[in-house]
Order: structure tokens, then sequence, then C-alpha cells
């Protein structure tokens, strides 16, 4: 069995908030502007807007919403405790003049949704963990471009707009690159200092300033407007999100009618097994060391609950990953209008 520093340094993929990522851009945070004092309250995957007098109400039903949706999903995700006792998140991103596919979103909500689940971390902290993944997670991604090169080459050529959620520094970028039908692509993670690394990384692969956008949030409240999106992806981020199922709403709100889900993600062992005992063992130090990432998630019984249609899910042990091999990948799709 691998040392616990080997396999935390595969598993503390941001996102992965979204664990997810961040680069320090506040010199260009004016480019976020919510619209006019507004606040949106969902029902349904829908988004309703109200008054400012209700903000105050709207939080505290946000913070019940994700908190219930995490018991149902885990009895152990109380680690943003452990680790998030810093202040609030400035919400920005980098103005490049292009009009985008979240340009109606109400980010006033998004950064209150963050501000719950996600707090910032100290930018040193953020740094750090922005480098050790840019380099500690390479041989992942080696053994794994096999894989997600057969799942990536399910996106057609009618996918224009996909959103990444918990891009990281950007180690999927390169199954977009060359792509001519794909004309935008939407990184969101948590930690900003991620930022220039997804920005150098799609550049690398061919993707135009103007293609790729990097912005701050959290899987649970994505700065991305309603059925927006042809294609959503989420890699190694439902084992450190808050709340799974109000991450999966999330996808599917953003989503086209139909559109297409792609996901990989380290799942928990079979119960009884001898993997899962070490797995629940060392879960708690996983989320303490790893940026709140869990190695015991029933990630496919909550994907498969979600109401997504067209569920295409393989279950594999990957080689060399230790407490982290069993894994999920697999699509969904939205349903049809």
């Amino acid at each position: 069995m691998a040392s616990l520093q080997h396999f935390i340094s595969y598993c503390s993929l941001p996102l992965r908030t979204l664990c997810l990522s961040s680069s320090s851009r506040s010199a260009n945070s004016s480019s976020f502007r919510p619209r006019s004092q507004q606040q949106s309250v969902p029902q349904g995957n829908k988004v309703h807007r109200k008054s400012e007098g209700g903000a105050r109400e709207l939080a505290q039903y946000q913070v019940v919403r994700g908190m219930e949706g995490q018991r149902n999903a885990c009895n152990c995700c109380g680690r943003r405790n452990l680790l998030t006792s810093f202040g609030g998140v400035l919400l920005s991103r980098a103005s490049n003049g292009q009009d985008s596919q979240a340009a109606d979103v109400d980010y006033l909500n998004a950064k209150e949704i963050m501000e719950k689940v996600h707090p910032r971390r100290p930018v040193w902290y953020q740094e750090l963990y922005a480098q050790a993944m840019n380099v500690g997670m390479q041989s992942y991604e080696v053994e794994m471009a096999g894989y997600k090169k057969q799942l990536f080459d399910q996106l057609g050529d009618n996918v224009r707009s996909i959103v990444e959620v918990g891009v990281g520094t950007g180690p999927n970028l390169k199954f977009y690159g060359g792509r001519s039908h794909i004309e935008k692509v939407i990184g969101v993670d948590p930690n900003e200092r991620m930022a220039r690394f997804a920005e150098r990384a799609a550049l690398d692969v061919g993707l135009a300033p103007s293609q790729f956008e990097f912005l701050h949030g959290v899987a649970e409240g994505l700065p991305v407007a309603d059925s927006s999106m042809d294609a959503a992806v989420c890699t190694l981020v439902m084992c450190s999100v808050t709340d799974v199922a109000a991450t999966l709403k999330e996808v599917q709100r953003v989503l086209k009618p139909g559109g297409m889900f792609l996901f990989v993600e380290h799942v928990a062992a079979p119960d009884g097994s001898t993997l899962r005992f070490w797995q629940n063992l060392l879960d708690p130090v996983q989320q303490l060391v790893a940026d709140g990432c869990h190695l015991s998630r029933n990630t496919l019984e909550l994907i498969e609950a979600a109401g997504f249609t067209s569920l295409d899910i393989k279950s594999m042990r990957v080689k060399g990953l230790s407490l982290i091999s069993p894994h999920i990948l697999g699509t969904a799709r939205t349903p049809e209008a």
C-alpha cells in the first residue's frame, strides 16, 4: 500500500470545492457585477428574483438546504469546519471584453453560496495547493489519460459550450483544444490561484483567450446561467464538495435540455472489503490534509438518484492508486424539453 503522502497527492484535486481552485485577480474584480441589488431564490431548477430585503432569508435558506443535502450525502462532511475559519470570498474574474454565457447570472447569489460552503483560504494556502496540484497530479493524469480520452471523445460536434466544475490547473483542457466546434469553455474553481495555471494550459492546447474563461465559484452555486451549456464536466470533484446533491442539481440547472454530463470520480470501495475498512479509518485524516477530500463517498448512488437520463457508468479499479483506486466514469444527460 502506498504511503499516506503518496495517495494524498492524488486525492487532493480541488474543487477540487470545488475543493475547487483559484488565482488572485482582485484587480479585475469590478467586472463581477450583481444585477441591481437583486437576490435569487431557488425553486426547482429555475431562478426567481426576490427583493434585497429577503437577502438574509435567502442565505439562511441556502445554508439549511445545503446542510440537509450534506447529511443525506455523507455523514462526515463537517470537514469544512476543520479547514475554513477564514473570511468571505471576493468573487472575481478577468474581463476580456467578450460576452459570456455567465453574463445573466446573479453573482451576488453565487457569492453568498460560496462564502457559506467554501470560505476563502489564506493566499499562501491557495498558492501552495495550486502549485502542489500542478505538479502532484501529473502521474495520475498519465494513468488516466486513456480512460479520459475515451470519455471526452463522446463530445459531439453539437457541443459548443462546456462548463468544467473544479477545473483546477486545467488538466482536462487538452481534450477540448483543436475542436473547432467548441466555442466556449468555462472553468469554475474556488481556488483563485488555479487560474493562471488553467489559463496557461488553455493557451498551450490552442484555446484562445476568448474561448476559455476562469470563474471563481463553487459547485454548489455555479456562476453560470440557467440552461446555457451544452456539456458539463466533473473530474475528482464530488469527493470534496460540501453537498453532492446540490452540486448535481447545479449541473442540471446550467445544462441545456438534453445536455451531456461527463464525470470521473474516485469512490468508496465495496462494503465489508479491506480497502473500505482503511478508507473509513483514514477518511477524517484525508479530509483534513487534502482540502476536504472524502475517501468513502458513494458518489455512484448519488448520481443515479439525481434524475439524469441515459446514464452510462463504468466502475473500475485504477492500478497504483491505493486508497482511491475505486473509480467510476461515465456520462448522463438532462431530460429533453
